[in-house]
């Protein structure tokens, strides 16, 4: 695992409906999930973390440069906001990179935040 600081305060991994490892596995198993990230730096962030699979949305993947045949490697992540709600197509090929989220969020420091959560929930598992 590696640690994110927020002046000098490690941010926590686990989000607080469940653990972390749970929601890995339960994206594993093509389920959508909702976490609730509260980090330590002060702020809440609701998640939609949607698996995607080749006949449910993988013919429409084109216009995203992604090949209908690796749909399965893909999660569509979106941050639900009251003022506004985004998605982003990421890959479940860690790392995720801050540049791959950044129209989910107003600030570097977030985006860097939930490239790091994402990242550390695919390599959750990867410690055992």
């Amino acid at each position: 695992m590696t640690k994110l600081l927020y002046n000098y305060t490690p941010m926590k991994v686990d989000p607080i409906n469940r653990p972390m490892e749970e929601v890995r596995k339960l994206i594993l198993a093509r389920k959508p999930q909702v976490v609730i990230l509260e980090p330590g730096d002060k702020t809440r962030y609701l998640l939609l973390l949607v698996p995607l699979t080749e006949s449910v949305v993988g013919q429409h993947l084109h216009d995203f440069g992604i090949a209908p045949e690796r749909a399965y490697e893909y999660l569509f992540v979106s941050r639900l906001n009251a003022k506004r709600s985004t998605g982003v197509w990421v890959p479940t090929n860690y790392p995720v990179r801050p540049d791959q989220i950044r129209c989910l969020v107003q600030n570097l420091w977030t985006e860097k935040l939930i490239a790091w959560w994402l990242t550390e929930l695919f390599e959750t598992g990867d410690e055992t």
